[in-house]
């Protein structure tokens, strides 16, 4: 899974650098380097200095744009590998518990803060997603997945069972998407070969439990 992983984050860096040069290529004169975000932001502030004041042709400009977007890809590039090894490596999972306790909030009504404990064979871990505000989507699936996603563990299994996982809504590249339903998760689950129950609930607070089976 690694070396796929890993090859899959190679090619899709190719692509973004790929795509990136081609609309520098583009680029009809300096001020729309100035004038927008997408390429103002790869420039070192000496930099914009010298393109705002014509000591740079548009030949230099493009060159620096492709050689600074580059930089910037590979530092990602390595940064995203080593994410990939550290979730590959993490332990594997026996116990999943997620517990939402909600707070009352003088804007958002009831907002969710959820806590998640991930046990495995000699290994405990737990997580948490923050107050949860805001209106109009599912606040409790997306604390739940704001939690549950911190976890290098989780998100292991889920990319181990991905092409079991592909067509059912609720995930997106190893992680559970929030603001979705917490209702979609137990399938999620199910398919990688453990149990999620709702095993608690109260005014103020909602638990559920993953179990392998």
């Amino acid at each position: 899974m690694k070396k796929t992983l890993i090859q899959q984050a190679e090619k899709e860096s190719r692509k973004r650098v790929k795509d990136f040069v081609s609309s520098v290529n583009e680029i009809k004169d300096s001020e729309e380097v100035l004038s927008g975000w997408y390429f103002r932001d790869k420039l070192t502030p000496a930099k914009k200095r010298d393109i705002k004041n014509g000591k740079l042709s548009l030949t230099q400009i493009k060159h620096i744009l492709k050689e600074r977007f580059k930089l910037i890809a590979a530092k990602d590039l390595a940064k995203e590998i080593d994410l990939i090894e550290s979730i590959c490596d993490a332990p594997d999972i026996n116990r999943i518990q997620v517990q939402i306790e909600w707070r009352k909030s003088a804007t958002w009504g009831n907002n969710p803060n959820a806590t998640c404990e991930v046990n495995g064979p000699d290994y405990y871990d737990s997580f948490n997603s923050g107050s949860i505000g805001g209106c109009g989507y599912c606040k409790k699936s997306t604390a739940f997945a704001e939690a549950i996603n911190q976890s290098h563990s989780v998100r292991k299994l889920l990319l181990k069972n991905r092409n079991k996982i592909k067509d059912i809504y609720g995930h997106r590249r190893g992680k559970l998407e929030g603001g979705v339903g917490v209702e979609c998760y137990p399938k999620i689950f199910e398919k990688c070969g453990y149990k999620m129950e709702y095993t608690a609930n109260g005014k103020t607070f909602d638990v559920y439990t993953i179990v392998k089976k």
